[in-house]
């Protein structure tokens, strides 16, 4: 399997979910945790501060 379905989280918060490669840069899986379904409401009018990414696992944006 080429792809994986990853949590993506808002400040620690599973808010929704993203497939990816497996072998998905950071900015490839920023792109798909911001296109997510439901993620959007979450962050509209916020900046991403920081973004933990672990591969194959989780997408975190902590937002403020």
């Amino acid at each position: 399997m080429d792809t994986v379905e990853i949590a993506v989280q808002v400040n620690g918060r599973v808010r929704g979910r993203a497939v990816l490669p497996r072998t998905a840069s950071a900015e490839e899986a920023r792109a798909a945790a911001l296109a997510a379904t439901g993620i959007a409401a979450h962050v509209a009018g916020r900046t991403v501060v920081k973004l933990v990414y672990r591969p194959g696992e989780i997408v975190n944006l902590v937002v403020g």
